[in-house]
């Protein structure tokens, strides 16, 4: 499937409104990085690797979240920074990974990723407690397909991300 077919264009549209809306009234960010295969395998290593690039590790209470969709690899990473990581129940994550699985699974790209920024959004104006600091998070889950820390430069010890195959 080509990258331009995974969303098209109605779903671009509500995907960066669902953006928009979620960036409203927060320093928190947003992004949703969309390509055709997972350069070097691992979902998390790459999500990392285009959040340090887009600098996203620069939002004022270090609250950016990436989502990253690899289309024909069939997987997709979500990276939370140490800020709203810090702010988000413990099992936070998981319940975003398993809603955009389950869309994922049913050919709703774009349910899936609305659903995962509205749930984002709730935590991006929370005021961030001080926390102790815990060992970061990396959890790499197969799941039921249909059909190194070297790059963590930027990403703090309460940076968190997970992966899952569609």
């Amino acid at each position: 499937m080509k990258v331009k077919d995974f969303i098209g264009t109605q779903g671009s549209t509500d995907i960066v409104a669902a953006i928009k809306e979620a960036e409203l009234n927060t320093s928190g960010e947003i992004r949703v990085h969309i390509e055709s295969k997972c350069k070097g395998d691992d979902p998390v290593n790459r999500a990392v690797s285009i959040f340090n690039h887009l600098k996203m590790y620069n939002t004022k209470d270090r609250n950016g979240v990436l989502i990253y969709v690899a289309v024909n690899s069939k997987k997709f990473a979500i990276i939370g920074d140490k800020g709203i990581n810090e702010a988000v129940e413990a099992n936070f994550w998981d319940d975003i990974k398993q809603q955009m699985r389950e869309c994922f699974v049913e050919g709703e790209y774009v349910k899936g990723l609305v659903l995962a920024i509205k749930q984002a959004k709730g935590f991006m104006s929370v005021p961030y407690a001080s926390i102790p600091a815990w060992a970061h998070s990396t959890i790499v889950v197969p799941l039921p397909s249909k059909g190194s820390n070297t790059l963590w430069p930027r990403c703090t010890p309460n940076t968190f991300a997970i992966a899952c195959t569609i």
